[in-house]
């Protein structure tokens, strides 16, 4: 009951009005490029031994996907007024091509992080000479019904992705100074 009431009437004021206790000293900045934690994160995530570990997850997830025969068939239906899209026999071949990873990469200076992802890259950015890599692909079929009609036809997807990149990256400012001052509450 006290927890509850307390709660309830700091989330009826503005956070300076909760806490008495305001900082006094300057702001103490969070440097992402010098936090350990960040650094040794970041040392685990962009290293091969994770990349060959992504890889191998994403294989044996196609793997137990291929050996419960989950996709074979009709895995799949959409409706379309009078038409209905009948999904079927989705193939895939090499999808485990993650070739960079990156996540919370200090970036740019002090306040900055990427992150980056690299799929099916026949090249990495350190080396531009290309190498073989087959192209990760996805395969399936649509058969095409109608209510009255039967069956119209069928249409072949094939698709195949080389060279995928993905980057963002955010600026983020923390002040540590004030972590010790916030209450429960607050952080709720």
């Amino acid at each position: 009951k006290v927890l509850k009431d307390l709660i309830t009437s700091t989330k009826k004021y503005p956070l300076h009005c909760v806490n008495v206790e305001i900082p006094k000293r300057r702001s103490r900045p969070f440097y992402f490029d010098s936090s350990k934690a960040i650094i040794m994160f970041d040392k685990v995530v962009n290293q091969p031994g994770t990349l060959t570990a992504v890889n191998n997850f994403i294989d044996c997830i196609g793997s137990f996907v291929e050996s419960k025969n989950m996709l074979s068939g009709k895995f799949f239906n959409y409706t379309l007024g009078d038409i209905i899209f009948y999904f079927r026999d989705l193939t895939h071949e090499n999808l485990s091509q993650v070739s960079e990873l990156g996540l919370l990469k200090p970036d740019i200076d002090s306040f900055h992080v990427k992150n980056s992802l690299g799929y099916g890259m026949c090249y990495t950015h350190n080396d531009t000479s290309k190498f073989s890599c087959n192209a990760p692909s996805v395969s399936f079929s649509i058969d095409l019904e109608h209510s009255k009609r039967g069956h119209i036809g069928t249409i072949t997807v094939n698709l195949k992705s080389n060279n995928i990149q993905i980057e963002g990256g955010a600026e983020v400012q923390f002040d540590l100074h004030w972590l010790p001052f916030l209450t429960i509450s607050d952080m709720l």
